[in-house]
C-alpha cells in the first residue's frame, strides 16, 4: 500500500492513512518511518494488537490464508498417497518378509527379547541369564539372515 493522498494545510503537509482514511501531519509524532508511509502509528498499534492475539487485519486475508492451506494439504496429501502406492507396489515381498517376521516376534515373547539384544545399551539382556545371551544372539542373526535370504 502507498499513500493514496496528500493534500497542504496551514500547519503543514498531511497525508492520508490508506487504512484509517485519516489525514495527518507528516511528522513523525503520527508516522512511524522505519515502518514506512503505509500506516499511520495508530494502524501500526492496532495492527500489532490484533497480531499478539493471533489477528490478522483482514477477515479476507486469513480465508485466503486458510484456503491455500488446505489446497496445499489436499495436494500434498495426494502426492504421498501416490508415491506410497509405487513404493508399496515396488517392494511387496519386502513388506510381506517384514510383516512375517514382525507377526513371528510378537507371537512369541523370546523372540522379542532376541529382537532387542542387539541394542547398543544392552538393556534387556539384563533380564535374561547371561550364559544365555550369546545364545540368543546367535539365533537372532541366523534368523536375521534367513529373513533377509527370503525378501
Amino acid at each position: 500500500m502507498s499513500i493514496l493522498a496528500i493534500r497542504w494545510r496551514d500547519g503543514g503537509m498531511e497525508a492520508r492513512c490508506p487504512l484509517c482514511d485519516e489525514y495527518l501531519p507528516t511528522t513523525e509524532e503520527y508516522w512511524n518511518p522505519r515502518g514506512g508511509v503505509t500506516r499511520c502509528r495508530a494502524c501500526w498499534a492496532e495492527y500489532f494488537r490484533l497480531k499478539q492475539l493471533h489477528y490478522t487485519s483482514d477477515e479476507a486475508v486469513k480465508a485466503v490464508v486458510r484456503l491455500k492451506n488446505r489446497m496445499r494439504y489436499k495436494v500434498s496429501r495426494v502426492q504421498y498417497s501416490a508415491t506410497l502406492r509405487r513404493w508399496r507396489a515396488a517392494n511387496v515381498d519386502r513388506i510381506a518378509a517384514y510383516n512375517a517376521a514382525y507377526k513371528a516376534r510378537a507371537t512369541h515373547p523370546e523372540l522379542m527379547v532376541q529382537y532387542h539384544l542387539d541394542w547398543p545399551d544392552k538393556r534387556m539382556a539384563r533380564r535374561v541369564p547371561v550364559d544365555s545371551v550369546e545364545e540368543r544372539r546367535r539365533q537372532w542373526r541366523e534368523s536375521k539372515r534367513r529373513t533377509r535370504a527370503a525378501a
